[in-house]
């Protein structure tokens, strides 16, 4: 069930960041940050279960006793995480901002 969330949160960041910024330029600008946030949420979903895929095949996640090594690696995963759903959120703004600002021109 969290890994469904965490799929969910990545699918829907892009299109918080798009509609924000498509909103301003009416319903074009709803529609074209609806067509951005589709394919940039498409993506960070398709990348996100890369990462899980990549995590699963290490052991050493998993293990109850880690050493500090990958208990490092495990938090900046962690962070990682966190940032990037902050900068795809700001990616699927900028993009849209740009399309917009060139089909309005």
């Amino acid at each position: 069930m969290g890994i469904y969330m965490i799929y969910m949160a990545c699918f829907t960041m892009p299109f918080c960041g798009a509609i924000i910024e498509g909103r301003k330029a009416g319903i074009l600008g709803i529609v074209i940050a609806l067509a951005v946030g589709l394919v940039l949420g498409i993506g960070a979903v398709s990348g996100m279960r890369e990462l899980f895929k990549w995590v699963s095949r290490h052991r050493q996640f998993g293990k109850q006793f880690s050493t500090p090594v990958w208990i490092t690696i495990d938090i900046l995963l962690f962070v990682m995480f966190f940032v990037l759903m902050i900068a795809i959120c700001l990616l699927g703004g900028f993009i849209t901002k740009s399309i917009i600002h060139n089909v309005a021109a």
